[in-house]
């Protein structure tokens, strides 16, 4: 993992310095030599996301996926790119399948709740958002969400919001 992280920090570095050519010929180079590694995907889409280019960086998530395919990171960040392309359906569904492939981790949950309720269904992402509060006490994401949420969908004041998802929480 420090090798690639070192690498990556090379092609970071580079790009800093204007070197961008040598900076994008960095990242395949390590993708090569470590395809297993999801952080050398990861980091590679990430520097087409950095250049609004979230096709191709769909398409270097779309390799890593075929190299890692039960890698949560990887469902989210190609979630990413999708979303970026206004391709709402697709996200939600890797956003899905980043959690089920990793339960443990709230934020993969709480964009699934997030694109559920920009996609209108409030009800399935404020139960969502309510069980994520309630078995990570420290989502702070998700619970602002949520009550944000209680808040547009009951018409009430922000500090009603916040008391009525208090109350909830607690019973």
């Amino acid at each position: 993992v420090k090798a690639v992280e070192r690498r990556l920090g090379i092609a970071g570095a580079l790009a800093r310095r204007g070197l961008t050519g040598r900076a994008e010929a960095a990242f395949p180079a390590t993708v090569k030599k470590y395809p297993a590694n999801p952080e050398a995907w990861l980091g590679y889409a990430k520097w087409y996301m950095a250049r609004n280019k979230p096709h191709r960086a769909e398409m270097i998530v779309r390799q890593g996926l075929e190299a890692i395919p039960a890698d949560a990171r990887l469902h989210a960040s190609i979630g990413g790119t999708f979303e970026h392309q206004g391709k709402l359906v697709n996200a939600l569904r890797a956003y899905r399948a980043a959690s089920v492939l990793d339960p443990q981790n709230p934020v993969f949950e709480d964009e699934v709740a997030r694109l559920e309720f920009l996609q209108g269904d409030p009800l399935s992402a404020m139960n969502r958002w309510e069980k994520i509060v309630r078995e990570h006490p420290g989502a702070e994401r998700a619970a602002r969400r949520l009550a944000l949420a209680y808040r547009s969908e009951e018409h009430t004041s922000e500090l009603q919001s916040q008391a009525y998802l208090v109350c909830r929480l607690l019973l």
